[in-house]
């Protein structure tokens, strides 16, 4: 954006000298033809005028691209995967910076409604079902279509997590030195004469707010009696079980910093018992300070998914609400995607359930006057109403019919879709076919159907087979390197794990292994970090100087515990009378000094567990870190 008023060719061309200079400094050369500038009256405006036409162009480019889909007469399962896989993703970048105006989401969701709805181009039909019903899950009877205001919430929000995971970058910086230069990020108001970038990123903050939790690091800034951070059915405050309170008491009050872990008698003088478990199970980051996490995500970092999810819990309550009190219909609509049967035909079958087929019951409800009198048999029509709910759950019962072939059983879903079309064809070209004929094309397209499913179901397990070896494939290590393999499995009604581990050498010959159980794990991620350690510290006993870990990929979700930014993440290194050569990769933490004798660096997992004193003669100590990446590479280096 150039800040003048009067722009002219010099001004261009100075510009245009500045970014081959930045081209030719970084690499990154920019597309002229792609490229275009906006110009703004002053500095730091650079969107003046209508929003809506600013995007337009949005749409535009989502009306282009449907324009094409209508010539090739698509089906419904057609038009629900373009839907979701394309049309929603096109302004997945504007979406991203900024918060689309009402208007612009208004229209790009007319485009998208038309579309689902007509059959050709510029012939609008009747849009039977809202298109916000249309975007609930189809548990709730929607087709899980998404919101592109609430997706638009979502994506701005991934940019206000940014600035408050990492408020050194040069975004933060900037916005903070204009709009919260003396106040957290989660505190300021919109200001004053906002620009349009400041007030996408509050509006996605105030999406962000609704899923943070603070997690307890050294506990200098998290206030137990006012902060919200123990996880029950939901976030909330602890019980107070003392009066009076101290009002201003802080979490770092609760913590003994020589283990750094919770002083469990202080918990139990303060909390109730209830409250004292769930604090126990996420032991505090003492070497950091408090951070904040995602709530609705394992890994505790936001996600896009997650957040729209967020969003249209919040933002869609009273349909939501509406749609959760048709229980009985809301499971016959949920039990039509689990038939055995073309996209087309459960779209077909969602459609009638909902009401959406032209009868002469709906069509009278829109107001049209037409004629009661069905065309082939001369008799008045019935109502579209409770009867069409019990035929369509008496034919889905039948599907469990041990009595009825299977043969016949598979043919339900068909039988619908072609008696509605024989009628369709009755009623528009005066034409109908007989029983034998219609039955002959059920069993016909019935057949082919399975038996391409049956073929995409031999080749898909054997590109699975194929990929399987080959992730399942030993990599032998560097020598003189060896290499141990560990797993590890947990059962959760037991709190039981299961661990083994095998040393091989670069020629893949088995020197050691082990195997045993572990009592009182109550995590996956717990049951993981203690079958890592477990191995460091048998292999260290037997004398091995140097070896690396490594999972077994088929295990990999027993174990692994992604971690937010925030967390660092360790190159995990066993030294003598040495500093940590790799601290950190991202904390920017400084090395620790030396030591009397070899230490075990690790760093504590998801739920807080902490290892206990290693055996063999080395000392462990915690902080900080990622338990997936924990245990990476251990190396013994002589004094």
């Amino acid at each position: 954006m150039v800040p003048r008023k009067e722009e002219n060719f010099k001004d261009c061309d100075t510009l245009g000298h500045i970014l081959s200079i930045y081209g030719k400094a970084t690499g990154q050369m920019i597309n002229q033809k792609k490229s275009s500038i906006t110009f703004g009256k002053k500095i730091g405006v650079c969107f003046s005028g209508s929003k809506v036409k600013l995007f337009g162009y949005i749409k535009e480019k989502v009306q282009n691209r449907v324009s094409g889909w209508f010539t090739r007469t698509l089906s419904q399962g057609g038009k629900e995967v373009l839907m979701k896989s394309v049309l929603s993703a096109m302004p997945v970048y504007a979406m991203s910076c900024f918060k689309l105006p009402k208007v612009t989401c208004d229209n790009l969701r007319s485009v998208m409604a038309n579309f689902w709805w007509s059959a050709v181009e510029h012939k609008s039909k009747i849009h039977w079902v809202s298109w916000e019903k249309m975007c609930l899950p189809k548990h709730l009877e929607g087709l899980g279509f998404r919101d592109i205001a609430d997706f638009n919430q979502a994506l701005v929000a991934k940019q206000a997590w940014k600035i408050l995971q990492d408020p050194n970058c040069l975004m933060a910086r900037l916005l903070k030195s204009r709009y919260f230069p003396a106040l957290p990020f989660l505190s300021p108001p919109i200001g004053n004469r906002p620009s349009y970038a400041w007030r996408s990123i509050v509006w996605g903050r105030e999406l962000l707010e609704k899923g943070l939790r603070k997690r307890v690091g050294n506990g200098n800034t998290l206030s137990v009696w006012t902060d919200k951070w123990i996880q029950d059915d939901i976030l909330r405050l602890p019980w107070r079980m003392v009066f009076p309170f101290n009002v201003n008491l802080l979490a770092k009050d609760l913590i003994d910093f020589h283990t750094r872990r919770w002083n469990e008698s202080k918990l139990r003088e303060t909390f109730y018992p209830e409250d004292v478990e769930r604090i126990m199970m996420a032991q505090p980051v003492t070497r950091g300070e408090d951070f904040w996490s995602w709530n609705f995500n394992h890994s505790g970092d936001y996600s896009v998914k997650s957040g729209f999810w967020l969003a249209s819990v919040e933002n869609k309550k009273r349909v939501r609400e509406v749609a959760s009190a048709l229980p009985f219909i809301n499971c016959l609509k949920m039990s039509v995607w689990s038939l055995k049967t073309t996209s087309k035909i459960q779209n077909f079958l969602w459609k009638v359930l909902n009401g959406a087929v032209a009868v002469v019951d709906k069509l009278k409800e829109r107001g049209m006057v037409i004629d009661s009198i069905c065309q082939a048999c001369g008799l008045s029509e019935n109502r579209f109403g409770e009867s069409i709910y019990v035929n369509i759950l008496h034919l889905m019962s039948q599907c469990l019919n041990e009595r009825l072939h299977k043969e016949v059983k598979k043919r339900f879903p068909w039988v619908l879709w072609f008696i509605w079309k024989n009628m369709n064809l009755f009623l528009f070209e005066n034409k109908s076919l007989d029983a034998r004929k219609i039955m002959g094309k059920i069993i016909e397209e019935m057949e082919f159907w399975f038996l391409a499913q049956e073929v995409e179901e031999r080749f898909g397990d054997a590109r699975s087979e194929v990929s399987g070896n080959i992730i399942r494939k030993w990599r032998p290590p560097p020598k003189p390197w060896l290499k141990c393999n560990v797993a590890s499995f947990w059962s959760e009604e037991r709190k039981l794990g299961g661990m083994a581990w095998v040393l091989r050498d670069d020629e893949g010959k088995v020197l050691l292994h082990s195997r045993r159980a572990w009592d009182g794990l109550k995590s996956k991620s717990d049951c993981s970090f203690k079958c890592r350690t477990w191995a460091a510290e048998s292999l260290i006993s037997h004398g091995v100087m140097k070896f690396s870990l490594a999972r077994r990929t088929k295990l990999r979700k027993f174990g692994r515990a992604r971690r937010s930014s925030r967390r660092p993440k360790v190159t995990i290194l066993i030294w003598k009378d040495r500093y940590l050569s790799h601290a950190s990769r991202r904390s920017g933490m400084k090395p620790f000094g030396s030591t009397m004798r070899p230490r075990l660096i690790f760093y504590r997992d998801m739920s807080g567990k902490r290892a206990n004193e290693a055996h063999g003669g080395f000392g462990v100590s915690n902080g900080p870190s990622s338990s997936a990446k924990g245990l990476d590479r251990i190396e013994k280096r002589p004094g």
